[in-house]
């Protein structure tokens, strides 16, 4: 696909999985979901088929009708509920991102860390949201990766209604003062919260509105890890400074007044209906919780992280990183000492500038909405 003209990736594409080697019966080879063994592919979908957006790769996203697979599948076991079950068997969509010329496992490393996060949050129950989708490494520059279902980016959002965050909650879940739309705020709320965390503790880099998607809950979710821990964009002049990334829009949505400019509303009525103080307080409340929840597994985590460090990833530098690693998980500190820390991350990372000309360069690169 790389040697096709971009703009007739997707039309070739879906051209070739039209093919007549595509339209067998899927179900007959017995090929289940690569992201999620417990899903059997039963058909390609090839209208929903289409190239990613890349400056030099070109991933592919393919769209599969599944059915639950049972774990004694066995071609007798298909061939005998094929014959049981009726024509109109219910399916489900699932989406993979195939991808080639790209290394997939600093994804992995960080997904893999942000389950163990989803695991800890469980544990101490802090109330959160963590999505850690799986991505399949078959080979150094290739992998398969689960799309985030019923998700949109942030801007793929811009592009479809031309609206900022909030504006974008009002119109999707109703007004401010709305039982389905305070529903929504918290499930932003709780996911903004512990993925703050996570992209502090890991330094998560490469934060753009491309790498960001929210769910149809209402869900913030992070995708794409290709920079963390001592990688960051441009190598280590590190343009993204800010702890994590926390913009005007966000704040706005999470009931904090902010001042009018790009991203924020610009209407006076609407901006008084979406101040809640309690809203926001819940934010730095669950983020601070989230993080004392990480810290107790502190010395865990940098073990984990220090048997990385032979594995030759850009992301691990053996002088830096584990020392880098316990002064964001504040190792020396006391508790409320810890919980301190996190505050003034929350303050420094709150419309940072660094933040706000990151996402105008990447709007004017690449076209990525702001």
């Amino acid at each position: 696909m790389k040697s096709v003209e971009k703009a007739m990736r997707k039309e070739k594409l879906r051209l070739r999985l039209r093919d007549a080697e595509f339209h067998e019966p899927v179900e007959q080879h017995h090929l289940y979901l690569p992201t999620d063994t417990h899903w059997r592919i039963v058909g390609v979908i090839p209208g929903t088929a289409g190239a990613m957006q890349s400056a030099a790769k070109c991933p592919i996203l393919v769209q599969f009708k599944c059915v639950p697979r049972n774990t004694e599948d066995s071609q007798a076991a298909l061939r005998k509920r094929k014959e049981a079950a009726p024509a109109d068997t219910e399916t489900t969509m699932k989406a993979c991102i195939f991808k080639m010329g790209d290394d997939c496992r600093q994804d992995q490393i960080a997904l893999q860390i942000i389950g163990l996060f989803e695991r800890i949050f469980n544990v101490i129950q802090v109330p959160s949201y963590l999505y850690p989708y799986r991505v399949v490494t078959t080979g150094k520059d290739s992998g398969v990766i689960e799309c985030v279902p019923r998700a949109m980016s942030r801007d793929q959002i811009g592009k479809l209604v031309e609206s900022n965050l909030a504006e974008y909650f009002v119109q999707t879940y109703g007004h401010p003062e709305s039982v389905t739309f305070h529903r929504a705020r918290e499930c932003f709320i709780r996911s903004m919260a512990s993925y703050s965390v996570a992209s502090f503790v890991l330094n998560i880099k490469d934060r753009h509105n491309g790498n960001l998607m929210i769910d149809a809950d209402g869900h913030l979710v992070h995708i794409d890890f290709g920079f963390l821990f001592d990688l960051s964009p441009g190598g280590d002049i590190n343009f993204e400074s800010s702890p994590f990334k926390l913009t005007a829009e966000m704040v706005q949505l999470m009931g904090s007044p902010v001042g009018r400019g790009k991203g924020t509303v610009q209407s006076h009525s609407l901006s008084k209906a979406l101040v809640d103080p309690e809203a926001y307080n819940l934010y730095r409340d669950l983020t601070v919780r989230c993080y004392l929840a990480v810290r107790q597994y502190a010395r865990q985590i940098c073990i984990l992280v220090e048997l990385m460090l032979g594995s030759g990833l850009p992301s691990f530098k053996p002088r830096r990183t584990i020392q880098d690693l316990a002064w964001r998980l504040s190792m020396q500190k006391s508790e409320v000492e810890a919980a301190e820390f996190m505050l003034r991350r929350i303050a420094e990372s709150r419309e940072n500038l660094r933040t706000v000309l990151y996402d105008r360069y990447q709007n004017l690169a690449e076209g990525i909405e702001m």
